[in-house]
């Protein structure tokens, strides 16, 4: 529940709405689209099934059907790069930090239940817990002040020319990266298993498509 997209989609929009500190959300929000649009690249590189696309004795029982790659678990991730710099760094961690305790929680639930569910294996939903914990360390440590730094200076109209052609770069790095990857695994890629199609056909029976 808490990782899903329309999950996301609500808490994201909430979040635009209540915080009044805007350079906090935009900040967040960089780092956030940062770290997910790695993650999205990582499954279509590794292209590695979920539990119930190799086997029809793994039910599916998500309400919608997943259809990209397994590897790694975005729900995994999702809870380490979007709540945890909701609480510790906007909402603040609450008395003797109950909210820390709280998302620790509901963290390991989300983990719990994407293999619950067939849409994981153990292997996946740790990589993607690994892969959250490092981009958030990455954030706390380093990221978070450059990017706060970077904001400031860019609405306050300082060294225009120099992030103009910064976030240009970034931009067509950020383009191209999956299209190379695209590219060099076309050339490789084999044949789709035709037990992956007669499984995903049989888990997703009914379901709408998500990805």
């Amino acid at each position: 529940m808490f990782g899903n997209t329309i999950s996301v989609v609500v808490v994201l929009v909430l979040y635009l709405v209540l915080v009044k500190n805007r350079i906090k959300v935009i900040v967040h929000l960089i780092f956030l689209t940062g770290a997910l649009y790695y993650m999205t690249v990582l499954k279509q590189i590794l292209e590695e099934g979920r539990p119930f696309w190799t086997t029809s004795k793994i039910q599916q029982l998500e309400w919608f059907c997943p259809l990209s790659f397994g590897n790694p678990s975005g729900h995994s991730c999702v809870v380490f790069v979007l709540y945890e710099p909701m609480i510790s760094d906007v909402f603040g961690c609450g008395p003797k930090k109950i909210w820390t305790y709280v998302w620790l929680f509901i963290s390991i639930m989300v983990m719990i239940s994407r293999m619950y569910l067939g849409a994981h294996s153990l292997d996946q939903i740790v990589f993607g817990g690994l892969l959250g914990l490092a981009f958030l360390v990455y954030y706390k440590f380093f990221l978070q002040e450059l990017l706060y730094e970077t904001v400031i200076n860019i609405l306050n109209g300082k060294h225009r020319k120099f992030y103009a052609i910064v976030t240009t770069v970034i931009f067509f790095v950020f383009l191209s990266i999956p299209i190379i990857a695209y590219i060099i695994e076309s050339t490789s890629r084999p044949p789709v298993d035709a037990t992956y199609i007669n499984n995903i056909a049989i888990g997703c029976s009914g379901l709408s498509v998500t990805s």
